[in-house]
């Protein structure tokens, strides 16, 4: 059971599988018609860029020995493996969308080379202090909402964009307490500014603002709950944990979101 939930994890399957349901989540909320597809190339695209991010910076933390130990077994045939399929999805998005597709995932295509790879440009966006946050918040609402409008839907609304990049940004300020000492100073990382305590104090505070918004604004209920169970899980996160609470309990909220949002 423990090798396959690795599997899944470590191969970034599971935080594919979330994107792919966080872009589920924008069809049902507007209420569109479920365009399969682009939901499969969503799965495609995040595959590739998180294990062409993982494969150019290799992980070497205590607390990530699981994930450190399944990488040097597998990290290179993961490496191999995405390349195949995003060369699969290119055909697959032209025969299947146009090149309207290609035109609107290249600003986040961009953003993911030049992110932190070392492979690719000799200059990597995580380096701008303080950027981190916003830029990986930045791309999840970009792919996973504005995309899907601007392609399919007849007018675009930034009403759940707003509610997926605060979302983003507030489950992804426990991975940078968890890096805390092992960022690089000159990242000028949350923790590294505000502290531990003082970061999850500003995630609660963020999915607080976010009940609120979908109960008054949006009468969401569904959204919720799901901002509250986030905000209980994410309450621990000021010590370091081990990477199932952060790959696959947290990311697994993305996993679950369709479910709030009906």
């Amino acid at each position: 059971m423990k090798y396959i939930l690795d599997a899944v994890i470590f191969s970034n399957c599971w935080i594919s599988l979330g994107a792919v349901m966080c872009t589920l989540s924008t069809f049902l909320y507007y209420d569109q018609q479920i365009q399969y597809e682009y939901l499969l190339i969503i799965f495609l695209m995040t595959f590739f860029g998180y294990n062409i991010q993982m494969s150019s910076n290799p992980i070497s933390s205590n607390i990530r020995s699981n994930q450190t130990n399944w990488l040097i077994k597998h990290g290179q045939k993961m490496k191999y493996l995405s390349y195949i399929l995003f060369v699969i999805s290119i055909p697959i998005i032209i025969v299947t969308f146009s090149f309207d597709v290609l035109i609107f995932s290249l600003p986040a295509f961009i953003a993911v080379v030049m992110y932190k790879s070392k492979d690719y440009t000799s200059f990597g966006l995580r380096t701008i202090p303080s950027l981190k946050l916003i830029l990986i918040a930045l791309i999840w609402s970009w792919v996973c909402v504005v995309t899907p409008q601007l392609l399919f839907f007849p007018h675009v609304d930034f009403s759940f964009s707003i509610i997926v990049f605060s979302f983003i940004l507030a489950i992804t300020i426990p991975f940078d307490i968890r890096d805390l000492n092992f960022d690089s100073e000159n990242l000028k990382t949350l923790p590294q500014i505000f502290g531990s305590t003082m970061c999850v104090l500003i995630a609660l505070s963020i999915l607080l603002a976010l009940v609120f918004y979908s109960y008054f604004n949006l009468e969401k209920v569904g959204l919720c709950y799901l901002f509250t169970l986030t905000a209980l899980v994410i309450l621990p996160s000021y010590k370091s944990r081990n990477e199932y609470y952060y790959l696959f309990l947290i990311d697994g909220f993305l996993v679950l979101f369709p479910i709030f949002v009906m």
